[in-house]
This record gives C-alpha cells, structure tokens and sequence, in this order.
C-alpha cells in the first residue's frame, strides 16, 4: 500500500471533530542515497511532532554509547562485553521512543499495524504512536475519551487526548460535560 493510500484510510478514521485539523505527513529525501528521510503530525496546521531518521539514527547512536560506557561494555571484540554491547543497540530506541524521538519508519510501520488492530488492542499497545493515533479515532467515544486516565503516558498520547477533547468542546481532558 502506497503512503497516499495509507494516510487516507487512517484520517478516515478520525472523529469529525478533528477530521481535516490533523494531518500525518511523509516525506524522503530524494537525493540521500539512503532514502532516509522525515515523518510529522501536524495539529491545526502546527507540527506537534518530527519523526526525522537521521536525528533518529544519531540520538540513537548517541544513546547506545552512553549505555555501554555506563556498563563498561566497549569493545564488540571482547566475548565477555559483547552481549552488553549490543544490549545497548536494541535498549538505546526503547529509551528514544520514550523521550518521544521517533524515525519515519516507527511512524509508517505503527500506521500500518493500526489498521489490523482492534480497537481494545490500540488503546493498550505499547506503542505510543498506534496509542495517540486512538484517542483522534472516532470508533472510541466521547465518553470512552473522557474517562481515559492520562496520568503517566506518554508526551504524545496526552497531546492528542487533549487535542481531541479540546475539539469535542471540553474545557479540559477528562471533562465530557464541559464543567472546567
């Protein structure tokens, strides 16, 4: 499935409330040789959040350094500092994703697990993005939203909770009755 078509079945999921005032966005650059390229969701014509793959690779790069050096697991060479080595490459994204740092293809690959995906299953994955996606759906209700407990999830699944309850009309998140 092409991105176009992607983005069309997902944004025709969208409440009507914020239907045509959210847009995911694509794009890569042409000239990389790598393809890499940047992914973005935009609120009321704002970007709320840039999923670019070289920041990505390098703040995960980055990251993974910092891990080994903290366990002292350096040199790939070494058997006995292998296994912390690469630990580190797989725990530095777990660790960016929770700093809401993300790469195009998080973005693309959670949009396209969304569209298999139950309901229930999208409001509990562990997945931020698939998550975030769910509270501008418009298959959970406005008081199904209005009861979401928000303390201690992520950046993002709170911004567009409150993005989607500020939409329906609520002075604040968790108030279906407008009572602020």
């Amino acid at each position: 499935m092409q991105w176009s078509q992607l983005k069309v079945r997902i944004e025709s999921l969208f409440a009507d409330s914020v239907r045509g005032r959210v847009e995911l966005r694509t794009t890569r650059y042409r000239k990389a040789y790598d393809g890499m390229g940047r992914g973005w969701i935009t609120l009321d014509k704002k970007q709320i959040i840039n999923m670019c793959d070289y920041a990505f690779e390098s703040k995960k790069w980055q990251e993974a350094q910092a891990l080994r050096r903290a366990s002292g697991c350096v040199d790939y060479l070494n058997p006995e500092q292998q296994r912390g080595y690469y630990a580190a490459w797989d725990e530095a994204p777990k660790m960016l994703h929770a700093q809401a740092v993300f790469a195009r293809w998080d973005m693309t690959s959670a949009l396209f697990e969304y569209l298999s995906t139950p309901m229930e299953e999208i409001l509990t994955s562990p997945n931020p993005i698939i998550r975030g996606i769910g509270m501008l759906d418009r298959r959970v209700g406005k008081s199904r939203i209005a009861t979401l407990a928000m303390g201690g999830e992520h950046v993002l699944v709170r911004r567009l909770h409150a993005f989607r309850c500020q939409a329906e009309g609520w002075h604040e998140a968790g108030d279906a009755h407008g009572r602020g």
